[in-house]
């Protein structure tokens, strides 16, 4: 738990102050809590604008409702309750938590939606990866990696140009 917290940090040195001060604010902040338990800073419910909060409560159920390393995807009613519970432990902002659950299935359907082109992109990523880490020798994963380079329609080779040959 402790390193899944430095990311907090390490985005913030990241950002370097090259990105509107809004927006790193929310970013950096979408770990704290009403009650002051969160982190990075311990800061409470009056520190906290209300679209941090929005972020806040959107993470969470973001990550409940997402497959991780450590976890399968939870279901409606187990995040609801997960929610349920934080309201009641002070850790979340009741009225956009609630409204978020009464919006549950709209919110979800209209992020499908406009993440499927994305989850496309990764589950393609994915599969390239497999196929790269199946082939039998370094100088194959290298000509699929060209050949897939430019089998994309924005991206063109200079003419006459070849793959370049690695040689140990």
């Amino acid at each position: 738990m402790t390193v899944m917290r430095t990311h907090v940090d390490i985005c913030e040195k990241i950002f370097g102050g090259e990105i509107e001060e809004t927006i790193e604010r929310i970013a950096l902040r979408h770990h704290e809590k009403m009650n002051g338990s969160g982190y990075p800073k311990g800061l409470c419910a009056a520190d906290l604008t209300i679209p941090e909060r929005i972020v806040a409560v959107a993470d969470i159920i973001s990550a409940l409702a997402g497959t991780r390393s450590y976890k399968e995807a939870y279901g409606k009613d187990r995040i609801i309750s997960i929610l349920t519970d934080m309201i009641r432990n002070n850790l979340i902002d009741a009225d956009i938590t609630g409204t978020a659950i009464s919006h549950y299935d709209e919110i979800m359907e209209i992020t499908r939606i406009r993440c499927s082109p994305l989850i496309s992109i990764y589950h393609g990523i994915q599969d390239e990866y497999q196929a790269l880490m199946q082939a039998s020798s370094a100088s194959q994963r290298i000509r699929m990696a060209w050949e897939r380079s430019f089998s994309q329609p924005d991206f063109m080779p200079a003419e006459g140009s070849s793959p370049t040959v690695l040689h140990r």
